[in-house]
Formats: C-alpha cells, sequence, structure tokens
C-alpha cells in the first residue's frame, strides 16, 4: 500500500469511526492528533507535523498554506 493510498485509508476510516461515536471532526488539529494516534507515533504533534510537511510536495503546500503565506508575507 502506498502512503497515499494509506492517507486516504485513514481519512475515510477515520472519519467514520468518529461520526459513528459521535465526535465528528471540528478542528484540522484534531485531525493530527487522530493521525498521530493511529499511527502509533510516539512524539509531540509538532514533530509529526514537522515529518509531514518533509514529505509534502512544495505546491501542495503552497495551496494549502496560501492564507497563511499572504498574511506572513503581509507582516515583513
Amino acid at each position: 500500500m502506498s502512503a497515499q493510498q494509506l492517507l486516504d485509508k485513514a481519512e475515510r476510516e477515520l472519519t467514520a469511526l468518529m461520526q459513528q461515536n459521535g465526535y465528528p471532526w471540528t478542528h484540522a488539529k484534531s485531525w493530527l492528533y487522530g493521525y498521530i494516534t493511529a499511527f502509533q507515533q510516539r512524539e509531540s504533534h509538532v514533530a509529526f507535523a514537522k515529518k509531514v510537511v518533509e514529505c509534502a510536495e512544495e505546491a501542495e503546500l503552497r495551496r494549502t498554506f496560501k492564507t497563511l503565506i499572504i498574511a506572513w508575507n503581509d507582516l515583513i
């Protein structure tokens, strides 16, 4: 199973599990903690997020964080 297939499977199954138990995802941080738990990462969410960002395509990061990048550029 590729990393993308695993990510897609986790997204579907974690979402369904949370909804079945009355706890739908409400914040991006909830997703992050869900992934950390599901993949049994024994590290902080910051370290986990760093690994995710390191493996992500630059174009996808720029799309995801577009508004944050614009805001940051306005500050400097």
